[in-house]
């Protein structure tokens, strides 16, 4: 699967209302980086039971949970006009200098 392909997929699923002062875009903007913030917390959740709590590594729940964040950098992207192919090529053509 493509990231253009991917993507397309992910945002069928996407019910994002327009509640910031009628601005669908602003809207999706801060739910995809809501949603970024919120798996980023249970991918160090499952990182703590390991290292903290001594629990095995969970590694399927650290794929599901990186699946999680794909699907909201996704809404990202297409809320601000990017995609992944592009902020693919400009974090490659920043990290080469």
């Amino acid at each position: 699967m493509t990231p253009a392909e991917y993507t397309k997929r992910a945002l069928r699923t996407e019910k994002t209302p327009a509640y910031m002062r009628d601005d669908h875009r602003l809207s999706r903007v801060d739910h995809a980086i809501k949603g970024i913030v919120t798996e980023a917390g249970e991918l160090t959740d499952a990182l703590k039971k390991h290292l903290i709590y001594g629990k095995p590594l969970d590694t399927t729940n650290l794929v599901e949970e990186a699946g999680d964040v794909l699907w909201y950098l996704a809404l990202l992207l297409d809320a601000v006009g990017s995609s992944f192919d592009s902020a693919m090529e400009r974090n490659s053509a920043k990290l080469a200098v």
